[in-house]
């Protein structure tokens, strides 16, 4: 049964180190570790397709901007008949701290417009989600996400998005309360 991955961001040259981009990098990650070099270019989005361990595995990168997401999803949804609980969707969230990855096979869209997109295309809750912290703000939010990561963070995000595609690859292979149960209590650091 295939697995779906979307990772979350904004499309253009513009956003691409933007900390709201930070789950097209783990979508990216795990492609090219399994030899991807180009997408394939959908409708709605950008779609890699590859084989991990005998799982039938379809990441994409939406290019519907963020509040548009949901038709990414319905799209891979319908051309893979996938199932909302098959989809892995990575996030940013800037209620986390930076270095802080949370897994969970279901929930509200706690404020994130992408997965607030995705949850309404999908009809239901049943959504897996990993969110990456990416340090809150509490000044402007928008401008906060929209900012690319600083100078010092730069980084602790290099080491993160490898250990979130790990994690990505734990929820392929052994499912999401196996990832759920190594990766939620890891926080990394540059020690």
């Amino acid at each position: 049964m295939i697995r779906a991955i979307i990772g979350l961001g904004n499309p253009g040259k513009e956003y691409e180190e933007t900390r709201h981009n930070i789950g097209f990098r783990v979508a990216d990650e795990l492609a090219y570790r399994r030899g991807v070099r180009k997408y394939e270019q959908g409708r709605h989005c950008l779609f890699a397709r590859f084989n991990l361990d005998g799982f039938d595995v379809v990441t994409a990168r939406p290019i519907t901007y963020m509040n548009r997401s949901g038709l990414a999803w319905q799209e891979m949804s319908e051309r893979f008949d996938i199932a909302a609980e098959r989809t892995l969707v990575v996030c940013d969230d800037l209620h986390l701290p930076l270095g802080r990855i949370r897994i969970r096979s279901r929930g509200s869209d706690g404020g994130h417009n992408g997965l607030a997109s995705i949850l309404r295309a999908a009809g239901t809750l049943e959504v897996p989600r990993m969110r990456l912290g990416i340090g809150a703000s509490v000044e402007n939010w928008v401008d906060y996400v929209l900012s690319p990561f600083e100078r010092e963070e730069i980084a602790l995000v290099e080491r993160v998005v490898p250990i979130a595609a790990d994690a990505v690859e734990t929820f392929i292979r052994e499912g999401i309360v196996a990832a759920m149960d190594q990766y939620n209590r890891v926080v990394v650091t540059l020690e």
